[in-house]
């Protein structure tokens, strides 16, 4: 009975804590389409200054993001103001030269979900 109890303990514990181990946490940028087919990016910060957003805060960026700080672009030539970005919203997208004619705000997240289940 004291063995039972010992394994149940054991493995209740190894569970519960590769539980929290287990946390999706990505890197996040917004990107626009371009009209020759490519894709402009801009690295995105999560509420800490850093890389990767995780949990609920991962969720959330994958709708908006609130830059507070001018954006650059990856490849350096073009900067976004500080504002609130929508995925899927057109705002702003005007602005960007050689920005695909109905192009909208996109954020991606490294292989997590789908956002048209938001």
């Amino acid at each position: 009975m004291n063995y039972l109890l010992i394994f149940t303990l054991v493995t209740t514990t190894v569970f519960m804590s590769s539980c929290s181990d287990d946390e999706l946490c990505h890197e996040c940028h917004l990107a626009l389409e371009m009209a020759d087919g490519s894709e402009m990016m801009w690295h995105i910060e999560n509420s800490a200054g850093g890389e990767e957003f995780c949990g609920e805060e991962l969720h959330d960026v994958e709708v908006a993001y609130t830059a507070a700080d001018t954006l650059t672009c990856e490849a350096g030539d073009h900067k976004l103001a500080p504002g609130v970005y929508t995925h899927g919203d057109t705002s702003g997208v005007s602005a960007i030269a050689g920005a695909a004619e109905g192009a909208a705000w996109e954020i991606h997240c490294e292989d997590h979900g789908e956002h048209d289940d938001h």
